[in-house]
């Protein structure tokens, strides 16, 4: 593996080793896990997938030499992302009620809005789940003007899922407990935040494998 560069990776959830086309020359597993671990073609864990190396799989070296062309990231062992679910009583938020996701540089308040002026502003939908639906894509960086007010951003730590049942649920794009820590708010008295907590919850570290990649 001469003038390969390596990184050992010990803890769990994801890790970004490059962020650009390169070369896996292979996966050296120091040490075997409970959990599985995934490799990504990505810069994300959301990419397409290179391999899935099973639960504990013994200590060794699985060779690649495959070319990667849009980065690479791997999720090692069983770490869960921190979530929390926000549910409408099927009744509109009414205008300037808010959602607060996030804290202190990282917190974003979606305010709802008939007529929206201001970044953050999302459109108030023909019913909730249009609302919903509306929101969702704030959070996700994806809404239309339509939808919200121009200017409004991908929250930096979190991704909403579609509505259904009458709810979204948003999940920390990090696995394991960091996202413990993020804050969740809500002024609507037709909005819900699931559990009683200010915070997400659910994020754990699992178990990892101890193990080496060797790439370019």
């Amino acid at each position: 593996m001469n003038d390969h560069n390596l990184l050992n990776i010990v803890t769990t959830g994801e890790t970004r080793v490059k962020s650009a086309r390169g070369v896996l020359h292979a996966i050296v597993l120091n040490k075997p896990a409970g959990a599985a671990l995934t490799i990504f073609d990505s810069t994300s864990m959301t990419g397409t997938k290179i391999a899935t190396i099973a639960a504990s799989t013994a200590a060794g070296t699985l060779a690649y030499e495959g070319r990667f062309m849009n980065g690479l990231s791997i999720l090692n062992g069983d770490a869960v992302r921190a979530s929390a679910v926000l549910t409408s009583d099927t009744t509109n938020p009414s205008v300037d009620d808010t959602v607060t996701i996030g804290t202190g540089a990282n917190e974003r308040v979606y305010c709802f809005k008939s007529t929206m002026l201001a970044a953050y502003d999302v459109k108030i939908g023909a019913n909730t789940d249009a609302t919903l639906t509306n929101l969702a894509a704030a959070i996700n960086g994806t809404a239309t003007a339509a939808q919200a007010f121009a200017g409004t951003l991908v929250h930096p730590d979190v991704t909403s899922s579609a509505p259904a049942a009458n709810a979204i649920t948003v999940t920390a794009n990090l696995y394991g407990t960091s996202g413990n820590a993020i804050a969740k708010a809500e002024s609507s008295t037709h909005l819900d935040w699931d559990g009683a907590g200010a915070v997400f919850t659910a994020g754990a570290e699992g178990t990892a494998f101890d193990l080496t990649v060797s790439y370019n």
